[in-house]
């Protein structure tokens, strides 16, 4: 099952989240710190109500039109 870890950074000791898959492996992250703990236990909570009624918006193009993926030069 999915887990969400809050945790404090070594490095300026903002608080912070990451949402594991069963497996261990990061899915979700945020793009930066919290100052508080507090703040960062909202965000989660609030993530966790909007992923509860979250609807799967499909825009690729039919499989006949879809093209093949080539890898950009910053990977």
């Amino acid at each position: 099952m999915a887990k969400f870890t809050l945790f404090q950074d070594e490095e300026y000791f903002q608080f912070r989240w990451v949402l594991k898959d069963d497996r261990g492996n990061v899915v979700a992250q945020p793009p930066k710190g919290f100052m508080s703990f507090e703040e960062c236990e909202k965000a989660v909570k609030q993530i966790k109500n909007l992923m509860a009624g979250a609807t799967f918006d499909d825009q690729t193009p039919p499989v006949s039109r879809r093209r093949q993926p080539r890898i950009s030069p910053n990977d």
